[in-house]
């Protein structure tokens, strides 16, 4: 833990009010500043893995897409 501590202040000012935040409760050892950190923490894991299942979602529909504007092309095609 202290070489976090150490890492931050030497990445960001002293009056960051993250870093003020960190050593009031979790440095110090607060079990409610801990577990809001870890709440934390647990939801931006949350968010980064919603936003990457819908970037997925998103390739699929866009290759299901240029599938069916080829078939829909090649259909035209045999019409004419």
């Amino acid at each position: 833990m202290r070489t976090v501590k150490v890492g931050l202040r030497a990445t960001l000012p002293a009056n960051n009010a993250n870093v003020i935040w960190l050593e009031r409760n979790v440095w110090a050892g607060n079990k409610d500043g801990i577990r809001q950190c870890q709440q934390y923490v647990v939801n931006y894991e949350d968010s980064v893995r919603r936003r990457h299942q819908m970037e997925i979602a998103a390739q699929q529909r866009e290759q299901e897409s240029q599938r069916l504007m080829r078939e829909s092309d090649s259909i035209r095609k045999k019409l004419k």
